[in-house]
């Protein structure tokens, strides 16, 4: 093979163009550098399907369109000519996001790569895809044995992960601790049972898939795990995929089964013209709803007159609490694992739930009632309502409340109790409801204090009918959400500033008041204080008048005239006024303050002044006589406060 036929070959796997002429053109284009010319096909729109350029749904765009619709950036669809479809979810290792899509089986593994490039423009030659093993990109996926739901990462050679190159999603990689034995704790979550099996290293991961269904009946291609590496696929060994020692957890559950429509014969109705071959007239019957396949193939051996009474809420139970309980219980036991989370407890409970929380932390309520009699309930619960899409959005924006009203006692207490906790609305649509519709959902909503019937999806619905209407429903409870949220926070503002108003005005007042209080103890300490100086004065004037009492009865009295050696003496207290006063010659200067003290004037309080030669009593001894300090018969003395 020549150079040029080589890079031709490898310009025709990098892009899936099947002509070679063509390929040739591109190459001369890019000078045969096989970069530039992979580069100048993969940029563009040329290797989109068709049925790929307008599939990714908005939420804005979602009112005009009711056969597709979109989760976020991860609902993909691919219409596909042929109802067989296989639901593929591709895990980007790279940038940690996932895609969900459908293809037909009679597309090609090319036709994956194609999707991935479209969603996330990894063009298909750096393309590594782990979880199956294909040898080529023109290989049917009928072909593979792959079960109706199908699970794939996709990484690049750009990858964080210690990945070596694959060829085709066939990882190589390299590990060590491969020959080690390793101890799996499995979990069937089933039939809620543990196993806690030792295998060698060198086991393959399909070994240990096929030793479980023979513990847990469950074929191989319907169990879905959960716990090992996301590079895993079955034809690597446990020594490869580098688990958690000495133990390594993972658990496994089967898979739901996918609503695909059976083979049938034509109707006489329905006549092709000649011209039409067989596979022309095979599509167009194909391109009959759901509905269609439910009411006339799917359900004529499904349902039986002996399944019809069957109610998931007993005709006798002992409040509303426990009849729910019972009903998820019931819905678990029949229809297996996979569906919404029924609320567990009564309606009015849950309407709280949803509906009377902050607005950011609200959701709406969904009301789901069975009815075991319709024909639509069997698939509807076990094909629809366990779609995993389907369930994500509940999960995300829904409160469950599930009832059954296939018994008529059954059906007229829940018209009571939606009487008593959600209005006449709801109860004049649950009693119009014909039983060929169910099962049905209500949404219900809470505005400004009045309570709204949104939306109501019967049983008649399709897969993307049903997503359409959750996500209609879902996105205009999200725009009164925003309004609810702004009003909440203007309301949140306003109580804030009257809250810190109020505080202002309590802080105001506890500062009078400890204002006067501070004054009040003031005053308090300052009487206190008063009272104090006064019970002193009080004592001490008493203390004062007792020992002037006692100084008055010891004085001696005033000699009389003519009595030999008297003294006279005449005291100044004030400007005119005197005291006059004798005593004997031989008395003392302390009897003369004594006599003073009596009158009221304390010597402590003032001084005795001499006129000639001035001299102070007080200071000088007061033992000395009259006689020895040398006074005369008549003696003025001054009285001056200290």
């Amino acid at each position: 093979m020549s150079n040029n036929d080589k890079v031709i070959q490898d310009f025709k796997s990098c892009t899936g163009i099947e002509d070679s002429e063509e390929a040739k053109q591109h190459l001369d284009k890019a000078g045969w550098n096989l970069l530039e010319a992979v580069a100048s096909v993969t940029d563009g729109e040329s290797q989109k399907l068709p049925s790929e350029t307008s599939n990714d749904v908005s939420m804005s765009d979602i009112s005009d369109q009711s056969n597709k619709v979109s989760i976020g950036d991860d609902y993909f669809s691919i219409p596909s000519t042929s109802n067989s479809r296989i639901q593929f979810t591709i895990f980007n290792e790279n940038k940690d996001l996932c895609h969900t899509f459908f293809l037909s089986e009679n597309d090609t593994v090319g036709h994956v790569k194609t999707a991935i490039h479209s969603k996330w423009g990894i063009p298909k030659c750096q393309q590594i895809i782990s979880g199956w093993s294909v040898k080529n990109d023109d290989e049917l996926l009928k072909n593979l044995n792959l079960h109706p739901i199908v699970q794939l990462s996709v990484y690049t050679d750009e990858s964080p992960k210690n990945y070596k190159n694959s060829v085709n999603g066939v990882n190589d990689v390299n590990i060590p601790n491969k020959d080690e034995d390793f101890i799996l704790h499995i979990i069937d979550q089933d039939h809620s049972k543990d196993y806690e099996l030792p295998f060698p290293g060198s086991k393959k991961v399909i070994d240990i898939k096929t030793a479980m269904f023979h513990c847990s009946n469950i074929p191989v291609s319907q169990q879905v795990w959960v716990g090992w590496p996301s590079y895993v696929n079955d034809d690597m060994t446990l020594g490869q995929l580098g688990l958690t020692l000495p133990i390594h957890s993972v658990s496994f559950h089967s898979a739901p089964v996918l609503l695909h429509r059976p083979e049938r014969k034509k109707r006489s109705s329905r006549i092709s013209s000649p011209e039409s071959d067989s596979d022309t007239s095979y599509s167009s019957n194909e391109d009959e709803d759901m509905q269609s396949v439910i009411t006339d193939d799917l359900f004529e051996e499904d349902f039986s007159s002996k399944y019809c009474n069957f109610s998931l809420v007993p005709p006798e139970f002992e409040n509303e609490t426990i009849g729910c309980i019972q009903f998820a219980e019931s819905f678990k036991e029949k229809y297996g694992e996979m569906h919404p989370n029924f609320f567990p407890g009564t309606l009015e409970e849950a309407f709280k739930e949803a509906c009377f929380k902050p607005a950011k932390d609200r959701k709406l309520l969904a009301v789901y009632l069975h009815h075991n009699k319709s024909v639509l309930t069997n698939v509807f619960c076990s094909q629809l309502l366990c779609f995993e899409s389907v369930l994500q959005s509940i999960s995300d924006n829904f409160i469950v409340w599930g009832w059954d009203v296939t018994l008529d006692n059954n059906k007229t207490f829940l018209i009571h109790t939606i009487q008593t906790v959600l209005g006449r609305e709801v109860v004049y649509t649950v009693k119009t409801i014909k039983i060929e519709k169910y099962p049905v959902i209500l949404i219900i909503n809470r505005v400004r204090r009045n309570t709204e019937l949104l939306r109501v999806i019967h049983g008649d619905v399709d897969i993307d009918g049903l997503l359409s209407n959750l996500m209609q429903t879902v996105y205009m409870f999200k725009e009164q959400q925003v309004i609810e949220c702004k009003e909440e926070e203007e309301r949140a503002v306003r109580e804030m500033i009257k809250v810190e108003q109020d505080q202002a005005y309590q802080r105001s007042l506890e500062m009078d008041r400890a204002k006067l209080e501070a004054k009040r103890k003031q005053e308090q300490l300052e009487l206190e204080e008063q009272a104090k100086i006064e019970e002193a004065k009080q004592k001490e004037a008493a203390k004062k008048e007792a020992h002037r009492r006692v100084l008055e009865a010891k004085l001696p009295p005033e000699p009389e005239d003519g009595t030999e050696k008297i003294i006279k003496f005449r005291i100044r207290v004030q400007q005119d006024q005197f005291l006059e006063r004798k005593f004997l010659m031989t008395d003392t200067v302390q009897l003369l303050l004594d006599f003073l003290l009596v009158r009221g004037y304390d010597t402590a309080d003032y001084k005795l002044i001499t006129s000639f030669p001035r001299r102070d009593l007080t200071m000088t001894n007061k033992s000395s006589t009259f006689e020895e300090l040398k006074f005369y018969p008549q003696e003025t003395l001054i009285l001056q406060e200290r």
